[in-house]
């Protein structure tokens, strides 16, 4: 994909979202919204110049506690929007002195995405890990278990009901872009980064729990969410924390064909947006992105992006 093409699908995703799948009931409204939704990035597009263009690909952290919004850090990051055309926010957590990570009030959540999209020149695309709904981020919202709980229940339309909550929530505080589900298989019961974030250790029984979760958030919202299978190619064998460290996926390719990339393919299968690349080290493999092509390739479908 050119980076034209790239740009237009960031920008188109950014307005219309899952139109097609959250108002099923109206297609003619969802084909209008559609159809005014391209035409408008279209035009939007051959008005930018490339520094704008490249900057609509560029996606920063914002956090939902700034003291003002007229000075501080506040100020520098709504600089940076405007200097850098910056296109897409990551709602981000940092800790308190006490060493407790700071949340805030769904309301609050709200107004600073609120505030953003008003100081950007362009709508903003605002993304968020929510592997267990909006909780960790915000004071008050039902706080639901690791997904691993979710696999020992085994119940496909629990992870559905989940991932349907997890997208009201979402765009009840700005969120159009949820950073879930973990389609990791935890192979390893070792590993400090993904354990009890994985539905499990069969690729099966994730295969299937994934692709529930991206069903139940795909049609809950009647303006839709975007949703993301990450750690793509699997994250489960490692045995480090990416955060602190270099991880290594030291499978050979037959390992991940079998274990890790069912959950990736079940996951383009039922819809997925997009997929997050593991932060991660692949030696049985050349490049990664060479393996991207390859899994969308053998999931009989495509991703509107790779991360």
């Amino acid at each position: 994909m050119d980076s034209r093409l790239l740009f237009l699908a960031f920008v188109y995703s950014c307005l219309c979202l899952a139109q097609t799948r959250a108002t099923q009931h109206k297609p003619e409204a969802v084909a209008t919204a559609q159809a005014e939704n391209r035409e408008w990035a279209e035009t939007t597009l051959k008005r930018l110049t490339l520094e704008e263009k490249v900057g609509q690909m560029l996606q920063v952290r914002y956090f939902a506690d700034y003291k003002s919004f007229d000075t501080g850090d506040y100020a520098q990051l709504r600089g940076e929007l405007r200097k850098y055309h910056i296109g897409s926010l990551v709602y981000g957590m940092h800790m308190a002195k006490s060493g407790a990570w700071i949340r805030v009030s769904a309301r609050d959540a709200a107004r600073m995405a609120n505030r953003l999209q008003r100081d950007s020149q362009l709508p903003l695309l605002l993304a968020a890990d929510l592997e267990r709904g909006v909780a960790p981020r915000v004071t008050d919202a039902p706080d639901f278990p690791w997904p691993m709980a979710f696999g020992a229940i085994g119940d496909p339309s629990e992870v559905e009901r989940l991932g349907a909550v997890t997208a009201r929530e979402a765009r009840a505080v700005g969120i159009q872009w949820v950073l879930a589900p973990v389609a990791d298989v935890n192979s390893n019961p070792s590993n400090p980064v993904i354990n009890t974030r994985s539905f499990g250790e069969d690729p099966a029984q994730v295969s299937a729990l994934v692709a529930a979760f991206i069903r139940g958030a795909h049609e809950a919202h009647e303006e839709g969410v975007l949703v993301t299978a990450k750690h793509f190619p699997g994250h489960g064998e490692s045995s480090v924390d990416s955060h602190h460290g270099v991880a290594v996926v030291g499978s050979d390719l037959a390992h991940l064909e079998k274990f890790e990339f069912p959950p990736f393919k079940a996951a383009i299968a039922a819809g997925v947006d997009s997929i997050l690349l593991a932060h991660a080290r692949v030696p049985a493999l050349e490049e990664m992105h060479r393996l991207a092509r390859r899994a969308h390739r053998s999931g009989g479908g495509r991703p509107r992006s790779v991360i």
